[in-house]
């Protein structure tokens, strides 16, 4: 599938970072995208937006971005409780790597990211 055709959500409590994400995601080609700014708006939206990667910041409130990938770990629809997350984050700490890897998180990009490395992560994480 090319990245025109793949679904991406993009959860940020910060407005600049999503502005950011989404225009990386437009220059790479990928044109259908769900932002929002806080991590349950996003777990309600799951189901009817089906996407095909997650990328969470970490640290957000109230719900932070190692809470949304353990509710959706949790969801009972096998396809979406699968769903591939990357998380976004200035936090690159062996300690959350190793949460995330115990949650089946498959990427980690440094905040603020660049075009490439996002094009990079797709590349790895979806195959694209």
């Amino acid at each position: 599938m090319p990245l025109s055709q793949t679904c991406v959500m993009v959860v940020d409590d910060q407005a600049v970072m999503r502005i950011l994400i989404l225009g990386h995601l437009r220059q790479l080609g990928v044109e259908q995208v769900h932002a929002f700014g806080d991590a349950a708006s996003a777990l309600h939206a799951l189901p009817a937006a089906r996407p095909d990667l997650v990328l969470t910041d970490v640290q957000m409130q109230p719900m932070e971005g190692l809470a949304l990938v353990r509710a959706l770990r949790a969801l009972p629809d096998r396809e979406l409780s699968t769903t591939p997350v990357v998380f976004l984050s200035g936090d690159d700490s062996p300690e959350l790597h190793a949460e995330g890897d115990a949650l089946g998180v498959c990427g980690y990009l440094a905040k603020p990211t660049t075009s490439a490395a996002l094009a990079e992560l797709l590349r790895q994480v979806l195959g694209r």
